[in-house]
């Protein structure tokens, strides 16, 4: 295992940051009562610089472990909020995400809403995860 591995091991089973995190979602699966919360930053991790960039990268992180909505985890929803204060972002469904108007209105969200796009056009057309690196 390389140290890049190994730190990326790390990472992924570090305890999420409900206290220092920018951003937390809510998956709702099709099968249960109550969502899956989750929030974009690890305990003893920093966060990617800037909203955006790291919005998409938490997003980015979620899809690479299949939670997307419809993906074989049988999701029928996704939604995204700014962990202070709740203010919702965006409600991602199998066919399109949902961005409420403030970000869409707000110019710095303008890549982001793109590259959530250019996503969901590749879920469409089945392309491997490698692919969204890409975008990025």
């Amino acid at each position: 295992m390389t140290n890049m591995d190994n730190r990326a091991n790390k990472f992924e089973n570090a305890t999420s940051d409900s206290i220092n995190s920018e951003f937390f979602h809510e998956i709702f699966f099709r099968d249960r009562p109550a969502p899956l919360p989750g929030y974009s930053g690890k305990v003893g991790y920093r966060e990617k610089r800037g909203s955006t960039n790291n919005f998409l990268n938490y997003v980015l992180r979620l899809m690479k472990t299949s939670y997307y909505p419809g993906s074989s985890r049988n999701i029928q929803g996704i939604y995204f909020y700014r962990t202070a204060g709740q203010d919702r972002i965006v409600r991602m469904y199998p066919d399109k995400p949902l961005w409420e108007p403030k970000y869409v209105l707000d110019k710095e969200w303008d890549l982001v809403r793109k590259r959530i796009d250019i996503m969901y056009d590749l879920l469409k057309k089945r392309w491997p995860l490698e692919k969204f690196r890409t975008i990025l």
